[in-house]
């Protein structure tokens, strides 16, 4: 409250967005480290070494202490957030930097895109089990345009956007054959990409790129 400086924690390296979970900050540097620090103290307790570069930062389910880190390249990493052993390794064949946000997660899936070109991209839909693993991909969905913001989750649904316009609103249902449902479409129709940013708030999805809509 008085702007005072609690803590300062150097880093050295370029690392990326922390994530928060309970009382702890989880830092991804770009080489492949993942250091544990207390949010209270900025001491860094504990730190994983991954055998390659992360381009996104972790995300983590609701029900497991479980994180979920995916690979520069090829693989999707799922560490036990209060032992930092690897549970499971899934080969997932991604291309080197085409992974530009983060795993999302809803209702038990984890979500993964994938840009695979200058104007597609492909979203991935992976199930585990009750203890949030034996991952396994079991649906995908094209969408036009490149995905470089995260996904929102709210509720049971994703939101996604693409730096073509498009905005999708999906549905997420385990009790449904497949899981994932597109619940409202804005189609791309943009020529050339930009970077658009969007929130949900009172039942309304507030999109602001080069307009605000």
């Amino acid at each position: 409250q008085t702007g005072e400086l609690v803590w300062r924690l150097p880093i050295g390296k370029p690392f990326l967005t922390p994530v928060h979970y309970k009382d702890l900050l989880l830092i991804n540097t770009r080489d492949g480290w993942l250091l544990e620090v207390n949010l209270k103290t900025g001491a860094n307790t504990r730190i994983v070494e991954f055998p390659m570069e992360l381009g996104t930062a972790a995300t983590y389910g609701d029900e497991q202490p479980l994180l979920y880190q995916a690979g520069e390249h090829n693989n999707l990493y799922v560490v036990d957030i209060e032992t930092m052993e690897c549970k499971e390794v899934l080969y997932v064949g991604h291309k080197k930097g085409s992974m530009e946000v983060p795993p999302v997660y809803a209702v038990g899936f984890l979500m993964l895109i994938e840009n695979i070109a200058s104007d597609r991209s492909i979203l991935r839909v992976i199930a585990m089990n009750e203890k949030g693993q034996e991952l396994k991909e079991i649906q995908r969905i094209a969408l036009r345009g490149k995905v470089v913001v995260p996904p929102l989750v709210f509720e049971r649904r994703v939101l996604v956007t693409t730096d073509l316009g498009a905005v999708h609103v999906y549905d997420v249902d385990p009790n449904i054959d497949p899981p994932v449902q597109t619940l409202a479409d804005v189609n791309a129709s943009a020529t050339k990409s930009f970077v658009s940013y969007p929130i949900v708030y009172r039942g309304q999805v507030w999109v602001a790129g080069k307009t605000l809509a």
